[in-house]
């Protein structure tokens, strides 16, 4: 994380370094300069974003195809657009030793969060994958689950981010797995585009198998 924190920083530094203070300082519109926690937090929100989009991927295309959602999601959040993420950037590039403590601050909050994530995993529960009719056996028991999958208008990453906040270990407790076991195997079963394309059918059938017994 803390590599692309850096690299954020020069990207922004580099992208902006051509233009005059005065010209930064003037392209921001009154009302829309974000105070420095503010900002710090959103840049923050940034970071882990664009981390969860790199350690989840799974297919070039469908990142793309849902980053920009993921995106408004956060601006929107904020009740601002991607404009005024923009201009807040050139804001504060325009005032180096503030942006400088401003990151500083953000890497020691993912810094933070890193130790909390890494606490957590020490007391995760063996993963024992289950096998793909089993999954299908857990899916199909939720009308909703099952109608997001199958729906063609959402993309692949916004499917599993769904499943996978649904799906806690008291749910899956009287299929005998946990979330570890669940999630690996879903991942496994569907990361590629052929093999979720194909996974798809046999869920539909596997739904109307069980409504026909």
């Amino acid at each position: 994380m803390k590599l692309r924190l850096i690299s954020l920083i020069f990207t922004s530094l580099l992208f902006f370094a051509c233009q005059s203070d005065t010209d930064k300082e003037t392209e921001v519109q009154r009302g829309s300069v974000l105070s420095e926690e503010v900002f710090t937090n959103l840049l923050l929100d940034v970071q882990l974003l664009e981390g969860h989009l790199n350690v989840n991927r799974v297919n070039q295309v469908f990142i793309m195809d849902s980053a920009n959602n993921y995106y408004k999601e956060l601006f929107d959040r904020y009740e601002i657009t991607f404009e005024t993420y923009q201009e807040n950037l050139k804001y504060y590039t325009a005032k180096p030793l503030v942006l400088q403590e401003i990151y500083k601050k953000v890497e020691d909050k993912l810094v933070l969060k890193e130790r909390l994530y890494d606490s957590i995993l020490i007391d995760r529960p063996a993963i024992s994958p289950i096998n793909k009719n089993k999954l299908l056996n857990i899916l199909v028991k939720d009308t909703i689950m099952v109608n997001l999958i199958l729906d063609t208008a959402t993309s692949y990453l916004t499917i599993k981010d769904s499943v996978f906040n649904y799906y806690t270990d008291s749910i899956l407790k009287d299929s005998k797995t946990n979330v570890a076991s669940f999630q690996q195997s879903f991942n496994v079963t569907t990361h590629k585009p052929p093999m979720f394309r194909l996974f798809k059918p046999e869920l539909k059938n596997k739904t109307i198998e069980i409504k026909e017994d």
